[in-house]
């Protein structure tokens, strides 16, 4: 497996640094000194995953099994949890779920039978597969009852 930097970095053949770069744009520069280097920038967009890489948030995602009820108006969804923070968290998108961006939603947590906790939050992103949601107040991990 080829380094993908240092393939841009040493100025290989477009063609090479094309196919170590399948989803990137890449662009010949010169710098100071007349050296041939390859730049390269993002085409189309990103997935949630490599979003959640680069966020500045709070505290650390932990990845947690739990199952939450998404509540907006008069709709509600059934999901599963795919992480957690203090901060919030990111749930697999339930089919069928016709959330936005900026909708606020109440989430009721659960593990199984018994008492669900209640959790006020924003929809921070959304995707085809996943949602991400801001809670309006700081929970703890996983959220416990007030």
């Amino acid at each position: 497996m080829h380094d993908r930097d240092a393939v841009a970095r040493n100025g290989c053949p477009a063609a090479t640094a094309a196919a170590a770069y399948p989803d990137r744009h890449l662009h010949r520069h010169r710098n100071d000194i007349g050296i041939r280097r390859l730049s390269r920038t993002d085409r189309g967009t990103h997935r949630m995953e490599d979003a959640l890489l680069k966020e500045r948030r709070a505290g650390d995602r932990v990845p947690f099994a739990m199952r939450v009820m998404v509540i907006c108006d008069a709709l509600a969804w059934a999901a599963d949890v795919l992480d957690l923070s203090e901060g919030g968290c990111g749930i697999f998108r339930p089919p069928g779920c016709l959330l936005r961006e900026g909708n606020v939603a109440q989430l009721f947590f659960f593990q199984g039978p018994g008492p669900a906790v209640p959790v006020s939050a924003r929809i921070a992103r959304i995707t085809e597969r996943h949602i991400g949601f801001e809670y309006h107040e700081p929970q703890n991990v996983p959220p416990t009852p007030p």
